[in-house]
C-alpha cells in the first residue's frame, strides 16, 4: 500500500501528511498521559513527568504540525 501511494501521490505531500500524523499521535498520546494524570494522580510509579510537561508536548506537537502542514 505504501508503495502504490508513494507512486500515485506526490512524494513531497506523502511526507507531510505522514510526519502531520505522527504528531497528531503523540499530541494524542500526550493529551492522554495528561488526563491519567489529573484523573488518578500516582506517586508509587517508576515514571513521573511534571504536570505542566504533557500539555507542553502536546502544543509543540500541535506547532509542529501545523508548520509541517503549511
Amino acid at each position: 500500500m505504501v508503495l502504490v501511494l508513494a507512486v500515485v501521490l506526490d512524494f513531497r505531500w506523502l511526507v507531510a501528511m505522514t510526519s502531520a500524523l505522527t504528531l497528531a499521535v503523540f499530541a494524542l498520546v500526550s493529551v492522554g498521559l495528561w488526563r491519567v494524570q489529573i484523573r488518578e494522580p500516582r506517586s508509587d510509579l517508576a515514571i513521573r513527568a511534571p504536570r505542566w510537561v504533557p500539555p507542553l508536548a502536546a502544543l509543540s506537537c500541535l506547532a509542529l504540525m501545523a508548520a509541517a502542514l503549511a
